[in-house]
């Protein structure tokens, strides 16, 4: 077993697998990502700021160790669990392996099966199952088929995922987890008889549903449009004694009376939505709270909820941006710049993910150089742009029909970008298009060269571009190409 887990590194070095994964929608700000109150030389304050593609927490804790300071298995695992929950799955899977090498610690099946979900999450289900198969026998319990199940759902496998399913049942499987994931597969994908037979199932075995079960056939009844079905259930749960009802069922009520039109019913249950949040507290809760409001145009509402925020002594960015996007819905790009105005005197964590946003909202109004202009102005105040900023407005003046400008920030973009998620994929075909159509082939292929030797990733660069570009045809699949400005 521990030569198992001496070995969790070299196996991910046999296996050729490249460390250089983007870690999407993380926000680098100590306060978006720590749940600790760290102090100036504690280790989270050193693995915070390793964010980057190419960044490794593995040489901060070999010093760490070097250094002789107290390093428990209780605290990695904690550490794991928050850069999970921050999306940084590449530096959590870095922590697993590191404890695996150096075997200093004690570990259990439930680092395994950790271990097992975050190799699916950062280089796919097929290097999960080659680790898997590499895996003790008398060490692959019910936690480790489990995290290989979620592995298999979140990636769509449903015959695998039901294989694995039946063989934890066979094993005896009596708790609600496991259903919960399957349901949430089935749900996700339009299948909703066979979560109907699956929840028949649970509730013949007499297993305890949670809040989460219940939001899952929630959220299938609202993805049907069966709104008599999600009121009955939604009743149910109200007069469950055993069920404590939370923000997040009110939420998911809120979005199926949206769907089908009838805002009066989706008002009353935010109302209830609001009583729950304004009693916890939770700042999710005020955030998506902001957004549901603004889409039935309640702008009073929004800026109540906005002001509780400021007051409840746990704003953050992803509030500011939540009311960004919440005014920009409801055409108040004024209001918007007030917020950013107020944002740019308060901010104590600069993120651009926050500015952003207003880049994004001046370009879908075809003020690109307006657009342009309010960048300018955050580098005056010291705050500088990144790769994103530069590909939105490159899109922007795709928009405009300024296509020289928007080769132009695309350049720029791609030379400050740290992986290719940051730039958009939409704007780059665009820009390439355009080359095309003019016949100037050599700046065509000095920006891909310029892709390619800034990827810190493993992403084919060509293979991408060319999903974006199909006989011409620039629109996304599923967006416009308005939408596709995120």
């Amino acid at each position: 077993m521990l030569k198992f887990l001496a070995n969790t590194v070299v196996y991910s070095r046999v296996l050729g697998v490249s460390t250089k994964t983007h870690i999407p929608e993380f926000n680098c700000s100590l306060s978006s990502v720590s749940s600790f109150k760290a102090k100036d030389d504690s280790l989270y304050y050193r693995l915070v700021p390793a964010w980057r593609p190419s960044d490794s927490v593995i040489p901060i804790l070999d010093e760490w160790r070097k250094q002789g300071k107290p390093l428990s298995v209780t605290e990695l695992r904690r550490f794991i669990r928050q850069f999970r929950a921050s999306r940084r799955y590449r530096n959590a899977l870095q922590i697993c392996e590191w404890m695996g090498e150096v075997e200093l610690f004690d570990l259990k099946s439930g680092d395994i099966a950790v271990q097992l979900h975050l190799i699916s999450k950062v280089h796919g289900v097929e290097k999960a199952e080659e680790y898997f198969s590499s895996i003790p026998k008398s060490s692959i319990t019910f936690q480790v088929y489990g995290a290989l199940l979620q592995c298999y759902a979140e990636s769509k496998y449903f015959e695998k995922a039901e294989s694995i399913m039946q063989k934890m049942r066979e094993m005896g499987n009596h708790g609600i987890l496991t259903y919960n994931i399957m349901a949430s597969l089935y749900s996700k994908t339009g299948k909703f008889d066979e979560m109907n037979s699956l929840i028949k199932e649970v509730e013949q075995k007499g297993i305890k549903r949670d809040r989460h079960s219940y939001n899952i056939q929630l959220n299938s009844l609202v993805s049907s449009s069966d709104i008599k079905g999600m009121e009955m259930l939604l009743m149910k749960m109200e007069i469950d004694p055993l069920l404590t009802i939370d923000w997040r069922m009110y939420s998911i009520a809120a979005e199926g009376y949206m769907k089908v039109g009838d805002t009066e019913k989706a008002s009353q249950v935010l109302n209830k939505f609001e009583h729950l949040v304004r009693g916890n507290r939770v700042i999710t809760g005020y955030n998506i709270l902001m957004t549901q409001y603004a889409r039935l145009g309640k702008k009073q509402d929004v800026y109540s909820i906005f002001n509780l925020l400021q007051n409840s002594g746990k704003f953050q960015n992803q509030s500011y941006m939540c009311m960004i996007s919440s005014l920009e819905k409801m055409d108040d790009l004024e209001g918007a710049e007030k917020i950013i105005e107020k944002w740019l005197v308060n901010k104590r964590y600069p993120d651009m993910n926050v500015p952003n946003l207003l880049v994004s909202a001046y370009c879908k109004k075809d003020q690109a150089e307006k657009a342009e202009l309010f960048i300018k102005s955050l580098t005056d105040r010291e705050l500088k742009p990144n790769a994103s900023t530069w590909s939105r407005l490159a899109l922007g003046y795709l928009k405009c029909k300024n296509e020289e400008k928007a080769v132009e920030m695309m350049k720029r973009a791609i030379l400050q970008m740290q992986s290719p998620e940051e730039i958009n994929f939409y704007a780059l075909a665009g820009c390439l298009e355009y080359l095309k159509k003019i016949g100037d082939v050599n700046r065509a292929e000095e920006l891909i060269q310029f892709m390619e030797e800034h990827n810190q990733s493993a992403v084919d660069v060509r293979s991408r571009i060319k999903e974006y570009i199909t006989e011409g045809n620039l629109a996304p699949k599923h967006e416009t190409s308005e939408e596709a400005i995120v």
